[in-house]
């Protein structure tokens, strides 16, 4: 997460860090190991004015705990911390100064953006400690959260009250994304749903073919969509504008979307921009003999940063990629 000059990121040794964007230089950090069995960042980091949130999760041990943290972007002191356990491996949202986490244990909870007093609290699944949740969507007060089990639930951002929930699939990983007020959900069972946001109704499927990985990205009027036979395809409306194939397997946990350009790295070290429009490749740049996948990707209007999953943190300056192909 690049936000102002600063560079944001976790590494699984349980080490929070901000980072100068220009120099490189570590301006604060934060253990979370500090506060109990947790070592994890899988969910994105969220700016609300000089603060920056987080989400943290036990990772690979079940015994382990989590929990959402504010700190002061510039200081790095921490303003306050809620015990999720065993943690929270999604995005967070933010509706007003309601802060929204669907954490481990099934629950989505609102928290006061400014204590971090808990607003209310709503079971929406059991637990399931082989798998992370999905990041869940929101759309005019109302969070969408789906299951791993075929479930896709609405709930009112203001009191946590379930407005509605709809069976999908007996089974499967589901994945829900807004793209123009639409809410359509990604099924790992290789389909595609668009469903009325009032009632739960499906309005529409489509068979993509592939399952999809990871969390989608939106642009404008289509999505972004990793999928696990190696493409990138972006899809507007439930149909395929284009397809991109990779050299590998995709790792990035989000396409980045820059303009007219869309990145993505692949289990090679390869990093591959994407003409948006078109589909068309238009730099590509491998790094070589790394020790981790690249998973995060970040950008300002002149670097791009490059995150891999222990840690490390890579700046390259657009210049140095434009129109160029390995």
């Amino acid at each position: 997460m690049v936000a102002g000059e600063t560079v944001f990121i976790g590494s699984c040794s349980g080490t929070f860090f901000a980072i100068n964007k220009r120099s490189g230089q570590t301006l604060w950090t934060y253990n979370i190991k500090h506060d109990g069995n947790q070592s994890s960042f899988h969910g994105g980091i969220l700016i609300a004015g000089n603060r920056v949130l987080l989400g943290t999760d036990r990772g690979t041990d079940l015994a382990g705990e989590g929990h959402i943290y504010a700190f002061d972007a510039v200081t790095g002191k921490m303003l306050w911390k809620y015990l999720a356990a065993p943690g929270v491996s999604t995005d967070l949202l933010l509706d007003g100064s309601r802060l929204i986490a669907y954490c481990g244990s099934g629950e989505l909870v609102a928290l006061d953006l400014q204590s971090g007093e808990r607003l209310w609290k709503q079971k929406v699944t059991a637990p399931d400690p082989d798998r992370y949740l999905p990041s869940p969507v929101l759309l005019k007060h109302t969070v969408f959260a789906t299951t791993g089990t075929g479930l896709v639930a609405a709930v009112q951002a203001t009191d946590g009250k379930v407005l509605w929930e709809r069976q999908l699939a007996p089974t499967g990983y589901l994945q829900p994304v807004i793209v123009q007020d639409e809410l359509y959900v990604l099924s790992s069972a290789k389909y595609l749903y668009r469903l009325d946001k009032r009632t739960g109704r499906v309005t529409e499927q489509k068979d993509l073919q592939a399952s999809p990985s990871f969390v989608p990205s939106q642009a404008t009027d289509s999505m972004l969509v990793e999928f696990s036979d190696h493409t990138l395809r972006r899809i507007r409306k439930g149909h395929v504008l284009w397809s991109a194939r990779a050299d590998g397997e995709l790792t990035t946990h989000k396409p980045l979307v820059l303009k007219d350009l869309v990145v993505i790295a692949d289990e090679t070290g390869k990093l591959t921009a994407w003409e948006l429009e078109t589909g068309a490749p238009h730099w590509s740049t491998t790094f070589h003999h790394l020790t981790a996948p690249i998973t995060t990707l970040g950008a300002d209007s002149e670097v791009l940063y490059v995150g891999t999953q222990d840690g490390t943190l890579y700046a390259v300056s657009f210049n140095k990629l434009q129109h160029r192909k390995e």
